[in-house]
């Protein structure tokens, strides 16, 4: 298959394959090399940085997170963050990382991003259905990570709420709680939605 995003998807999970997750197999570093010549504009920079200097250190590290007052007097908003903060760590920071910064080649910020701070259904849009194409984050044109938020519409309402609901009380941002029925209520609206949103169209939502 020549998409990017399935090449990409190939090359994360090589590692895995050849029974090592966190180094490239060196059985498949000839094919690489020979992909590093013609590979889309995507993932040129991921192919080669990993030619030179092996996988990036994805690495998952404990990091503390302290649950801002608002959320803590709040019983079913304290309930969300503290499920949602387990499975960040299970589900999202490896490339997103623990603090939420993101990752080069990988994932863009979520730590200060106006994405997850911002309109509730928006966020809970980009990671039901998924999002493509070039982002901006607080106005600023996100590069050097693939245009591409995988969709996420197989984790239940709850599991959405409670991730959105950490990220957007992790780190210094401070949001609203999403919960469970905001879920529920975007995906009665948007039952055969099957293509992952542009920045144009979910910023319509």
């Amino acid at each position: 298959n020549h998409h990017w995003f399935v090449q990409m998807t190939a090359i994360r999970l090589a590692g895995s394959a050849y029974g090592d997750e966190a180094t490239f197999p060196e059985a498949l570093k000839p094919e690489l090399t020979k992909l590093s010549k013609t590979a889309s504009p995507e993932i040129t920079g991921y192919v080669n940085s990993i030619l030179k200097d092996g996988y990036i250190n994805r690495e998952v590290v404990n990091k503390k997170s302290t649950m801002p007052q608002a959320i803590e007097k709040d019983a079913v908003a304290k309930k969300l963050w503290l499920k949602g903060k387990k499975q960040y760590k299970a589900i999202c920071s490896g490339c997103h990382q623990p603090d939420g910064k993101g990752l080069a080649f990988l994932a863009p910020q979520l730590a200060k991003s106006d994405w997850v701070t911002g309109k509730s259904v928006k966020l809970i849009a980009a990671v039901t259905d998924g999002v493509s194409g070039p982002i901006k984050i607080n106005g600023k044109l996100v590069t050097g990570v693939p245009p591409i938020m995988p969709p996420h519409k197989h984790l239940s309402n709850e599991d959405i709420a409670s991730i959105l609901t950490y990220i957007r009380n992790a780190w210094g941002n401070k949001a609203s709680a999403i919960k469970t029925e905001e879920v529920e209520a975007y995906r009665k609206a948007n039952p055969s939605r099957s293509l992952p949103w542009t920045e144009e169209e979910i910023n319509k939502l």
